[in-house]
């Protein structure tokens, strides 16, 4: 997290270009537009079979393709997450760039977080 100068304005909202990210599905789901990000009873946003990893597809708009994406995956259960990169699957356009990214997340039983960070060069 980066200080505000003294005397300077919080950016509230982003402008168009700004950079943007979004996951689009893990596994075969798509991912909600406004995830709860809860682990209490109301469930879960995504529900996927037990399997060994899932491929987790994000959606980067107005982002370098020599960024770094990176994918993490924090279990409820004992809080130790695992990163995980991502690779350029498709240019999907060029004005917005728009990528999509595709990694291949391990599976932990029960609830997890699933997050996505951008590290632009």
């Amino acid at each position: 997290m980066v200080d505000l100068p003294p005397n300077s304005t919080a950016l509230i909202w982003p402008p168009n270009n700004a950079p943007g990210i979004n996951i689009v599905s893990i596994g075969t789901t798509n991912a909600p537009t406004d995830p709860r990000a809860g682990f209490g009873t109301i469930g879960a946003d995504i529900v996927q079979p037990l399997t060994n990893s899932i491929p987790v597809v994000i959606e980067t708009t107005n982002v370098e393709q020599a960024s770094q994406v990176l994918v993490r995956g924090t279990p409820r259960s004992n809080g130790t997450s695992t990163t995980v990169n991502a690779s350029v699957s498709s240019i999907v356009n060029t004005s917005p760039l728009t990528i999509l990214w595709t990694a291949n997340l391990p599976v932990n039983v029960g609830y997890s977080a699933v997050q996505v960070q951008v590290v632009r060069p």
